[in-house]
């Protein structure tokens, strides 16, 4: 892989591999498009390459340490500062990359290294669900932009590989949403971020996902959603969110009490961004009755 303009980087993890025959189909479509795209895939302890795989050109299949989310995505970057290519291209071994992304991304502007664009989403086969996950993105992010919520997906992101350093690839231990917490890293150092029109990939929702477009089902899934959320901020270091979490904790029956405040609409927006809305609605009424 020497001197390409793309590199499509994955983690591969098990529960993602009953999908890779969608995944590879749509990676041997871009790959066949475009000599200037290469692809590396960073696997989970254990995993061997699936056959699907083994007869596309310019691949790299990885076999890692890592057997959790967090180490297996900082290996993803860690090999991915090394490789020949000018920009990495993020999708989720579960999603499915356009065949024109790449022709997508080469509208990127040259004074960006953070680029972003819009996903379509699918259901568990596969089949489209007719909506977009985002509907409409500003056309440049700054990091305050990420603080309460996140649309910036290891499958809806391009970087510029030399904005990538050593630390941005020690994700701390435990970390959920490493998509977020990369980001947000980059755009605290001053990382210029810009759009692109268009859809770059599909975007895979299962009933019951954690971190998905469509609101937690029950009060466990609420759990868990806010579980991640104070381990990103406890690794951002932000104080002021922790503090939000720990009186919404010491709110009685928070669990339920977060998820009757779920917007009813089923609209796909950013990432957590109705989960922090719904905190800061109940952690400020809480402070209004003491």
């Amino acid at each position: 892989m020497h001197g390409k303009r793309y590199c499509i980087c994955t983690a591969a993890y098990p529960q993602a591999a009953l999908r890779i025959q969608q995944y590879a189909d749509a990676l041997a479509a871009l790959l066949g498009a475009r000599e200037d795209a290469c692809a590396l895939v960073v696997a989970e302890a254990g995993m061997t390459m699936p056959a699907a795989l083994r007869d596309i050109r310019r691949i790299e299949w990885v076999s890692s340490q890592a057997s959790a989310p967090a180490p297996l995505r900082g290996a993803m970057l860690e090999m991915a500062r090394g490789v020949a290519a000018e920009w990495l291209l993020f999708v989720d071994f579960d999603d499915r990359i356009k065949p024109g992304a790449a022709d997508l991304w080469d509208r990127l502007s040259s004074e960006i290294q953070i680029g972003y664009a819009d996903l379509d989403l699918i259901d568990s086969e596969g089949e489209a669900l007719g909506r977009l996950m985002f509907g409409h993105l500003p056309d440049t992010l700054v990091a305050r932009d990420l603080e309460a919520a996140n649309c910036l997906g290891f499958s809806n992101t391009a970087l510029n590989r030399q904005a990538l350093n050593a630390e941005d690839c020690n994700v701390p231990d435990g970390l959920i949403a490493v998509d977020w917490w990369l980001f947000s890293r980059l755009l605290q150092r001053g990382i210029a971020a810009g759009r692109i029109d268009g859809v770059v990939a599909d975007y895979r929702q299962y009933d019951g996902n954690q971190l998905g477009a469509d609101e937690a089902g029950d009060a466990s899934a609420i759990e868990r959603r806010v579980t991640a959320l104070e381990a990103h901020y406890r690794a951002l270091n932000n104080g002021g969110w922790l503090n939000r979490i720990k009186k919404l904790r010491d709110t009685p029956d928070w669990p339920k009490a977060l998820l009757r405040h779920q917007p009813a609409d089923g609209a796909a927006r950013w990432w957590f961004q109705s989960l922090t809305a719904s905190i800061g609605d109940l952690t400020a009424h809480a402070e209004k009755a003491m």
